[in-house]
């Protein structure tokens, strides 16, 4: 055999197939290391440098073939090889990412019931914390987007937690608000009838009151197209009189939480 490239390409052929060969044994050692779905994307990875690799190999070998025969069979394997690496690569990621979206931003789970709360999009002014009584009063595909999480205990099942944080990997920024905008449409659209925000004063500390207006006003069209419910949860005395005015123009005032749910005629 002769090489039949330059001793530079040759070189970084060489290179490559030492890189990836030693990402594949990093990956490799890391299986079973963590949890799902990060798992999942490690084996994948794993297996997708593992034919990375071989196919480098095989670069290798053709550096120093003369045979037109024998050039043609490694390079059809080289594209198969590299063909079923990038492949399993690209779904790994999508799908690791697509996992990671539903945990954060969860879809209905339970049955589709048809709701207890009146439509349309509701304002809820209170001192004291009304939501839990709010919740299990609820039978519908509910979206609780909080601040605080903990503070709710023995949530029944169709109610699904979104939590706003700043620096959790479980939660969503209070900066992305086009984020939290595409999850609960989502969630709407996948059966979803009832959406509560209890963290609306969090959001203005981290946005400007306009791009939170927007951000509401977007939600709530949505919201009274699917026929369901928006409930924005304020304390009396957190916002500024002007945007809690300017809230009150768009949203009806509750008086209650008993006020929310339809009466029986």
């Amino acid at each position: 055999m002769e090489l039949v490239v330059s001793p530079v390409w040759l070189a970084a052929d060489v290179f490559l197939l030492l890189i990836i060969g030693y990402a594949a044994y990093y990956a490799l050692r890391r299986i079973s290391r963590y949890s799902e779905p990060l798992n999942r994307l490690v084996e994948i990875t794993a297996i997708s440098l593992i034919l990375a690799t071989l196919g480098r190999a095989l670069d290798i070998v053709d550096d120093f073939s003369m045979n037109p025969s024998l050039r043609n069979i490694i390079s059809d394997a080289e594209f198969v090889l590299y063909f079923f690496a990038i492949a399993g690569t690209i779904y790994g990621i999508l799908n690791y990412m697509s996992n990671v979206e539903k945990r954060i931003f969860p879809s209905p789970e339970t049955p589709i019931r048809k709701s207890r709360l009146n439509p349309g999009a509701f304002l809820l002014i209170t001192e004291s914390c009304d939501i839990p009584s709010l919740l299990k009063g609820l039978e519908s595909p509910t979206l609780l987007i909080t601040r605080n999480p903990h503070n709710y205990n023995d949530l029944p099942d169709n109610v699904s937690v979104v939590w706003i944080t700043p620096s959790a990997e479980n939660g969503i920024s209070p900066t992305k608000l086009h984020v939290l905008l595409e999850g609960a449409v989502k969630f709407l659209r996948e059966g979803g009838k009832v959406v509560i925000i209890d963290c609306v004063e969090t959001l203005l500390i981290y946005n400007e009151f306009k791009s939170v207006f927007r951000f509401l006003t977007a939600l709530k069209d949505n919201v009274i197209s699917s026929g369901g419910t928006l409930v924005l949860v304020v304390g009396k005395e957190t916002m500024e009189r002007r945007e809690l005015n300017v809230l009150m123009r768009e949203f009806l005032l509750a008086e209650n939480v008993e006020s929310l749910f339809k009466t029986s005629s």
